[in-house]
């Protein structure tokens, strides 16, 4: 996608654009707040150049469509390892749906690049337990759920693995209200 066009929004601007979409959008934001590159995916990912992934000290967002039930409404596995193996600060992602967070993947000073490996082998050695956790969850729930709960049940597996472990690995996972004040 062409930045121009979004060239003096705010983070805020661009994770209210996109939350209201239907497919995905990838923005890589610079330290100063300009708009470095921007991706339209479709209703379950999108993809940009892994050159991106070298972009030091950046701010990536992202958003997660409601009507695709895919890792629910937090990051994807796939958006974690992007995470492990970039130089970015913080990758971000704007859940859409009904009273939905952000969701935030920070750097902490206690990271290295050891530990940033150590992530990305643990979310890929840990992928088949998650899946068949998620799996277990949505099975006790029984049959005929709702798209937006069995949304809920993968965004609650994923949270609370997250949680857990992106802090071993020197990581901060938070969540916060979409509403939440973005003077950071």
């Amino acid at each position: 996608m062409d930045v121009k066009q979004f060239q003096g929004m705010t983070l805020q601007q661009i994770e209210d654009r996109i939350r209201v979409l239907d497919h995905e959008e990838l923005f890589v934001i610079g330290k100063d707040g300009t708009v470095l590159a921007a991706y339209r995916g479709n209703d379950n990912s999108v993809a940009f150049y892994s050159s991106d992934l070298m972009r030091r000290g950046v701010t990536v967002t992202h958003g997660h469509p409601s009507n695709v039930l895919g890792y629910g409404a937090t990051f994807s596995l796939q958006d974690v390892q992007n995470m492990a193996v970039s130089n970015w600060a913080e990758h971000r992602d704007a859940a859409s749906g009904k009273n939905e967070l952000n969701y935030i993947i920070r750097r902490n000073p206690s990271n290295t690049d050891a530990k940033s490996r150590e992530l990305y082998e643990k979310i890929k050695k840990d992928t088949p337990s998650i899946k068949a956790e998620i799996q277990s969850e949505v099975n006790k729930a029984g049959k005929g759920l709702s798209p937006a709960s069995k949304r809920q049940i993968y965004t609650g597996v994923l949270d609370r693995y997250y949680s857990k472990t992106l802090p071993k690995y020197g990581f901060d996972y938070i969540t916060r209200n979409k509403g939440y004040n973005y003077n950071r």
